[in-house]
């Protein structure tokens, strides 16, 4: 079974990698460049997690914990923005800039794990399970972690369902559909996962699998860097460089007056 999962692992770095690079090759655009950045944070927690499968010890396997959290807690805050972003929905920057100092903490919190029980105590190397593999018990601050990510997700479905209720092409409500199917595969694998039925094998690591296999079906077969979302992407670029010029001949402009 183990062999198994781990050929699931291997499986599933080299499709992250073929993702990535497929991504790269795309049109530049703000689009373009959050689902780069989802697919380099679901990269490393695919590598940080195998890792972490063939860790023979608790200081090993933390070590391959921490190689999977520099990039875990931003694959949700990451698909959160690519979804705000796809549908067009303005999140103001300070709002954008507290989410990030939050993942940023806990990233921060699981590096330094040792020196506090805020987010894992009782942290342990057993063999029990599939394989050997670290146990801990999860405290206050990765319970609201949790709680978190659980409203990125229900918020990205509530927006999902309204603009698919309003789609007018099939493409269109197939993209949709393929992004809330992949918000809630990670949602029920994940949730698995918590009860603890899988024997220490975190179920989320073939959630993502799925999901990007649903996205990659998204960007090739329905198009999700079609022309129109980028036009309006680049429409968009264009009315703010305008609204800056347009801030900047009036400083000018009074400029005279003054003097």
């Amino acid at each position: 079974m183990f062999q198994i999962l781990m050929s699931i692992q291997y499986f599933g770095i080299a499709v992250f990698f073929i993702e990535l690079l497929y991504v790269i090759k795309q049109r530049p655009s703000r689009l373009q460049n959050i689902l780069v950045l989802v697919m380099i944070t679901s990269l490393l927690n695919f590598i940080g997690y195998t890792l972490e499968m063939q860790a023979t010890n608790l200081q090993e396997a933390m070590c391959a914990i921490k190689v999977a959290y520099i990039g875990k807690p931003f694959i949700a805050l990451c698909s959160f923005f690519f979804v705000v972003e796809y549908f067009h929905i303005t999140l103001h920057k300070c709002i954008k800039m507290i989410l990030i100092g939050i993942h940023v903490a806990i990233a921060t919190f699981v590096f330094f794990y040792d020196k506090h029980t805020l987010f894992y105590y009782d942290v342990e190397f057993v063999y029990s399970g599939l394989y050997p593999h670290v146990k801990l018990e999860h405290a206050m601050v990765y319970l609201l972690y949790t709680l978190l990510l659980l409203i990125y997700m229900v918020v990205i479905l509530v927006i999902g369902y309204q603009h698919y209720v309003k789609a007018e092409t099939k493409n269109e409500k197939m993209r949709i559909l393929c992004l809330c199917s992949i918000t809630l595969i990670t949602i029920i694998t994940y949730l698995i996962y918590l009860t603890g039925v899988t024997g220490g094998y975190d179920l989320t690591a073939i959630g993502y699998l799925i999901s990007a296999t649903l996205l990659l079906i998204s960007m090739v077969r329905y198009n999700l860097f079609d022309a129109l979302t980028l036009a309006k992407d680049d429409i968009s670029d264009e009315m703010e460089d305008m609204s800056e010029l347009r801030k900047r001949e009036t400083v000018i402009l009074k400029v005279p007056d003054l003097v």
